[in-house]
């Protein structure tokens, strides 16, 4: 269902190669449930999906996950709210991470709904996420 979508994703990858950012580790999967809290201290946890990259592309994936996903309402209007908010990341770049953060993403749910065919919310979550994805895809056209 995304080949389409993933012909214009790698054409967006070219411009990747032009930020020279200093690769860090990365979490990959920064998520509330991946963070505990004791006290005064935090620790994070499920390193699996660690890898050398951007630091930007955690950043931009916590607050993904973390704020945006929580909205009821997928829109343009608060989307853009959201990307507004980020001074310390480049428009340019902070677009590009969400775009491959929530490919990223809709690919995994699109392999889960493969092999859990009867998962009536997750398709729902699917269609809608796409929807969105597709929206914000066509401003790179």
């Amino acid at each position: 269902v995304l080949r389409e979508e993933y012909k214009k994703i790698e054409l967006i990858l070219e411009k990747i190669k032009n930020f020279n950012e200093t690769p860090v580790l990365c979490h990959g999967d920064l998520r509330r449930d991946n963070v505990i809290s004791q006290g005064e201290h935090l620790y994070v946890i499920d390193w699996e999906w660690a890898y050398l990259c951007d630091a930007a592309i955690d950043i931009v994936g916590y607050y993904m996950w973390n704020i945006f996903f929580e909205l009821e309402e997928y829109s343009t209007e608060k989307y853009k709210t959201f990307m507004d908010n980020f001074s310390n990341i480049s428009k340019e770049k902070f677009e590009i991470y969400w775009l491959l953060q929530f490919f990223s993403d809709l690919t995994w749910l699109e392999n889960y709904i493969a092999v859990n065919p009867n998962d009536i919310d997750k398709k729902r979550l699917f269609k809608k996420n796409k929807d969105f994805f597709i929206k914000l895809l066509k401003q790179w056209d």
